[in-house]
């Protein structure tokens, strides 16, 4: 599914739908669709949409809207008339979620459009795909398919599009023909709540309420007189002076309470500071038993703050790690002491066994005698590499010099009996001159332009420049003039040619379906990549009738093919893929053998230059910077390599022969010629 995102090209606008199923957020194409995104959005401008129904469901294949009719009848687009449909190779009906136009027929696109529910590759190159829906808004078309669906795949409670919105226009120069109104909604009016009333009659609120209810029905009916009202249950005895001398009275019994509490602990206080001191005067061992009970009962008996926890664990930890400490202490002097002994054990023992036993005092002596020598040894690096002095007997070693400058025997131009023998020189050079040069890059050229003419013609054939029928009829006629030039020269067996043909035409033609969906996974650009190098490799490895390593006919048309059908893949057709396919086999396959007959003539100059004009002409109508480029690169290879090639095969023959100079190899005898000179 990656492959399918990968392979469609980038959304540069966006609207939203605000539709009674949810809001439904739409990226538009405006690149690849011009037309159908410039009349979507001019629409949503001008509110076209809005109050539209989504008349026909389909589930699990589009869901149809944009009709203002609400029938799919009715329906115009903003040029006044049906626009023409626009397809793209990187956009096809591969998933759910697509926005697509809707046509009673080819080019009749208006106001419809629909959303797709789920991959319909029938509806490839009928319909105009101008957009997608993204996000979690896809969740809100696939209720749109939800409900009740009647006869001619009408919901039978359909949904509706309560707005547009244009997030994201890249056509700043649209101008909407009617602007959207919207109502203005007044601000309602606040009611006045009316204040609830209980109505004991009707309802019941618990107990409190049946009380009210029973001194409610003790007063009803009743007049209602001066002593009446001052007997209501509701009313305290108790006058408003009363009620203060009482509050008063009791806010001073807790504060009385609180101060009790306070010099109590006060005292508490002070008599735990009274002991502690009086603790001090006890004895050492009596002192430290009677603070440890004090610290645990203040411990306990005293206030606890925050953090008291920590600060006893850390004080148990530091006493801890300082008992530590002192014990490793007595084990390193104890350790020590036992060292000490044991060497002075060992000396004595080493002494008695020197005096006692010949053979282990001759190991040590030994052993000294190689310590020495091995502390005269020079240490590793550059001192240790210089080559050692001659002894004062030794002869001297002669350094390295040239024989060149030595008197011989025999005079300098002695020449002796090996020397033919041992002198070596490239045979195998053939020389050649300008025009030879020139001819052979035309064998290159000439690959190079056929190549380029079959890219041209997948373009032409691509963007429909060009009717598929107009190239049938064109190649019949340049291929049965080419095989009548190849059978005045080669002869010709008709049967077998035609036969093999015919059999090609068949198996192409059956092949073309497979062909034109082989690559639908794969991005357009990955495709174009893979068409390039295939035709790299069939201009290396192709055979232009000169000795070289690098030759391989059937890696050269294999490439081709290759390429050919990486190419032919994009078109729009079967068919289209099946023309074009058949134009690369009489590019690749057939074409070197009617020029190798007719190789170191004229009339193959003639048709080297004629593919060359045909290859500029087509060039310059589809793109004049690439033709600047193409018409360099010729000139280079047909004018400027040929000179160069005669100027640099002169250093081809080279003479290798004894006389040249020795190459030093011995390092030292080198450090020897050295220290002579200085």
């Amino acid at each position: 599914m990656s492959n399918i995102y990968i392979q469609e090209p980038p959304a540069l606008g966006k609207v939203l739908l605000k539709t009674t199923a949810g809001e439904i957020d739409i990226e538009l194409w405006t690149k690849e669709t011009p037309k159908a995104c410039r009349n979507f959005i001019q629409l949503c401008l001008e509110g076209y949409y809005n109050g539209t129904i989504f008349h026909r469901v389909v589930p699990g294949f589009i869901v149809q809207g944009g009709d203002p009719n609400g029938d799919g009848t009715g329906g115009e687009s903003v040029y006044g008339a049906p626009f023409k449909d626009e397809f793209h190779s990187r956009l096809r009906f591969s998933r759910r979620g697509l926005v697509a136009m809707a046509n009673a027929g080819k080019d009749d696109n208006g106001s419809q459009f629909f959303f797709t529910l789920a991959s319909a590759p029938e509806l490839q190159n009928k319909h105009t795909i101008f957009g997608k829906v993204t996000g979690e808004t896809i969740y809100n078309v696939l209720k749109l398919a939800d409900g009740l669906i009647g006869p001619d795949d009408r919901p039978e409670h359909p949904h509706k599009i309560q707005s547009t919105e244009v997030i994201i226009n890249p056509f700043t120069d649209i101008v909407p023909r009617l602007t959207e109104t919207r109502v203005e909604e007044l601000p309602k009016k606040k009611k006045r709540e009316r204040q609830g009333v209980k109505n004991f009659g009707l309802l019941s609120f618990g107990e409190e309420a049946e009380e009210d209810e029973g001194e409610a029905l003790e007063y009803r009916g009743k007049p209602k007189s001066t002593h009446d009202l001052l007997e209501d249950p509701k009313l305290s005895k108790k006058t408003a002076a009363e009620l203060e001398t009482q509050v008063d009275k009791k806010t001073n019994v807790e504060m009385a309470k609180e101060i009790e509490e306070k010099r109590l602990e006060t005292e508490a206080t002070v008599s735990s500071i009274r002991d502690k001191l009086s603790s001090k005067r006890e004895s050492s061992v009596d002192r430290e038993t009677k603070r440890q009970k004090q610290e645990c009962e203040s411990e306990s008996d005293g206030e606890y703050y925050i953090g008291k926890d920590r600060d006893i664990e850390r004080k148990k930890e530091r006493d801890r790690i300082r008992n530590e400490i002192k014990q490793l202490k007595k084990e390193m002097r104890g350790t020590r002491e036992t060292d000490k002994n044991e060497s002075e054990t060992k000396d004595v023992n080493d002494g008695e066994l020197e005096r006692d036993n010949e053979m282990y005092k001759q190991y040590v002596d030994e052993q000294e005698k190689y310590k020495k020598i091995k502390e005269k040894i020079p240490k590793k690096g550059a001192e240790r590499q210089r080559p050692p002095k001659p002894a004062p007997g030794q002869t001297k070693r002669k350094p390295w010099v040239k024989n060149l400058y030595e008197n011989r025997e025999y005079p300098d131009n002695y020449t002796d009996v090996k020397f033919l023998e041992e002198l070596r020189k490239n045979i195998n050079v053939e020389k050649v001159n300008l025009r030879q040069a020139v001819y052979g890059s035309l064998r290159v050229a000439l690959r190079l332009c056929l190549c380029t003419l079959y890219a041209l013609l997948y373009v032409f054939m691509h963007n429909d420049w060009i009717q598929t029928y107009t190239v049938i009829y064109l190649f019949i006629f340049i291929t049965l003039s080419c095989y009548i030039l190849y059978a005045v020269i080669a002869g010709s067996d008709i049967l077998r040619h035609t036969k093999t043909v015919l059999i090609y035409i068949v198996i192409g033609y059956l092949l073309s379906p497979v062909l034109h969906t082989l690559t639908d996974t794969v991005s357009t650009d990955t495709i174009y990549a893979w068409s390039v190098i295939m035709m790299l490799i069939h201009l290396i490895f192709f055979d232009y009738d000169v000795p070289a390593a690098v030759v391989s006919e059937s890696l050269s048309i294999n490439a081709a093919i290759f390429s050919s059908v990486c190419l032919v893949s994009r078109l729009s057709t079967p068919f289209d893929a099946f023309v074009l396919l058949t134009v690369s086999v009489l590019f690749f396959v057939l074409s070197p053998h009617l020029f190798k007959a007719y190789s170191g003539t004229t009339l193959f100059n003639v048709m080297c230059f004629v593919a060359l004009f045909l290859t500029l002409i087509t060039l310059y109508s589809v793109s004049s910077v690439v033709l600047c480029y193409f018409s360099f690169f010729i000139v280079v290879l047909c004018v400027y390599c040929p000179m160069m090639f005669v100027k640099w095969q002169r250093y081809k023959d080279n003479i290798y022969g004894p006389w040249d100079e020795a190459i030093i190899n011995n390092s030292d005898d080198l450090d020897e010629c050295l220290k002579d000179l200085c």
